[in-house]
């Protein structure tokens, strides 16, 4: 995981997804972070919307999608199209 990740929420933890495609001029990035899964439904969305906005505050990032999973056993890149 990243410095940058932790720095918006330290409950974030762990990240087995970092991913980017270009899209037109800038790239388009892929995160997907790994929380608590007794977490509330308004705090998980509050901590990804952070680290969206913070990544796509990026001005080399076009736009960034944030998936929130609540365990490590499986592998993202099965659940979605690769880009």
């Amino acid at each position: 995981m990243t410095e940058n990740q932790k720095k918006y929420s330290k409950r974030i933890k762990g990240a087995p997804l970092l991913e980017g495609a270009p899209l037109l001029f800038k790239p388009l990035f892929k995160v997907h972070i790994v929380l608590d899964q007794n977490m509330s439904l308004k705090v998980t969305h509050d901590i990804a919307e952070s680290l969206q906005t913070g990544i796509e505050s990026l001005p080399e990032i076009e736009r960034a999608f944030v998936h929130c999973d609540y365990e490590f056993e499986h592998h993202p890149q099965d659940e979605h199209k690769a880009v």
